[in-house]
């Protein structure tokens, strides 16, 4: 029922004025003295008019105030996302503080370090070859992008390595020659353009690279199917894996080759799947980085005894936590 509707047996009746604030009542006395003087033609106008001049006034400056306001709307946008940022680092530390897994001297959970990495694979990386050291100071990545971030760049400017990224996209690989030519001219890095599947992977690697230090696969879609194709040895491998299946389960998407990732939750293989194929190359899995994208995995060979038992998915499965996905520090330099 309105304000204004008549209720059983009542008459309609208006608001009292006496609801009306007292400023508001004063600003329509004035209001309503300078229309009946501007009628009557009288010349005493002027309380009245400067009355409505110190309202007109008032009004302009609260508009001012507003698009004051509005001007700042972008900063205030960008100082939300930067307070977004800091919120999931902070869940991030959190999360490793008060959780007794991550305390674990075994574990493989080191500093959040990210240099040109999105997921702490720089840390990881590191951590691991902190455990067993460094041998051919060689590497294979798949699946590169651009080239600003990925989990080896580090280890090509910083840590003295050599290697190949593969990468199918023309216009990154075209950024890539440009950002890295001091690294492709001097030999130190090998750019190979094209599709990796499991059937052409082989055949995109040169030989010398077929025994190196770390291989990193992460092609989405047909990750698992290239990895167990990939005919060389590795002491660490970096290996996406598909965090919405549970670590019990042994699942791979079928595999097409043509097929790309359609940015859903269906692709790659589960981290059991991992772990499987991990063994038929006689390599044990020892961690997963803490947003749940990246398995790692070390050779039999090694001191397996430095990493966290047992090998396997059940004890290393991390849930897939992009919320918690940013990038730490200052903006990341790009290759001269």
């Amino acid at each position: 029922m309105g304000w204004f509707s008549r209720g059983p047996g009542r008459k309609r009746s208006k608001p009292s004025e006496g609801k009306v604030p007292s400023k508001r009542r004063r600003q329509l006395a004035g209001f309503r003295k300078l229309t009946r003087a501007t009628k009557s033609g009288s010349k005493d106008v002027a309380r009245p008019l400067k009355a409505l001049e110190a309202s007109a006034g008032r009004i302009a400056n609260r508009l001012d105030s507003n698009a004051r306001l509005l001007q700042n709307v972008p900063r205030i946008d960008t100082n939300m996302i930067i307070q977004n940022k800091l919120l999931r680092m902070i869940a991030d530390d959190l999360l490793a503080a008060v959780s007794p897994r991550y305390s674990e001297p075994k574990r493989l959970f080191g500093p959040h370090a990210q240099v040109y990495s999105q997921n702490y694979e720089d840390a990881m990386i590191g951590e691991i070859f902190t455990r067993i050291g460094f041998g051919s100071r060689r590497f294979v990545e798949i699946g590169v992008e651009d080239g600003h971030q990925n989990c080896t760049r580090m280890l090509l400017e910083h840590c003295g390595f050599s290697g190949v990224w593969v990468e199918m996209d023309p216009e990154a690989c075209a950024r890539i020659r440009t950002r890295f030519a001091a690294y492709i001219e001097s030999g130190r890095l090998v750019l190979v353009e094209g599709m990796a599947t499991a059937e052409t992977i082989n055949d995109l690697i040169p030989p010398e690279f077929r025994d190196v230090d770390l291989v990193s696969v992460d092609v989405d879609q047909n990750t698992t199917h290239v990895w167990r194709a990939m005919d060389l040895k590795a002491r660490v491998a970096c290996i996406e894996y598909n965090a919405a299946f549970p670590p019990m389960l042994d699942i791979e998407t079928p595999y097409e080759a043509e097929t790309v990732w359609d940015g859903g939750h269906i692709y790659g293989g589960s981290l059991k799947a991992i772990e499987r194929i991990g063994a038929g190359k006689q390599m044990s899995l020892v961690g997963c980085d803490l947003h749940g994208v990246n398995a790692f995995l070390i050779a039999d060979s090694e001191d397996l005894s430095k990493f966290s038992a047992p090998f396997t998915a059940e004890n290393h499965f991390e849930p897939l936590r992009l919320q918690l996905v940013s990038e730490r520090g200052h903006r990341r330099v790009k290759a001269s």
